[in-house]
């Protein structure tokens, strides 16, 4: 049974129950970033090769893009 949205929460055993849920996702997104990040070390012909066609802050300016797109504001 999946836990309840935080707006829904009427216990602190709901809230925990969700934090719980939460953090196994986050978990195993992490465990898949890795696996990329492990594939891009095997892929790459050397320490010194580029690390990535995109040009420099490519990469956090489209996290912070979509970060910002799920309410998320630059301060916080």
């Amino acid at each position: 049974m999946d836990p309840p949205a935080p707006e829904d929460c009427a216990t602190m055993a709901d809230v925990r129950a969700g934090v719980d849920a939460t953090d196994r996702a986050l978990m195993a997104l992490l465990d898949r970033r890795f696996g990329y990040m492990r594939a891009a070390a095997r892929i790459k012909p050397s320490r010194t090769a580029p690390r990535s066609p995109m040009p420099r802050g490519a990469g956090c300016r489209r996290r912070r893009s979509a970060s910002c797109g799920n309410g998320w504001s630059r301060r916080r």
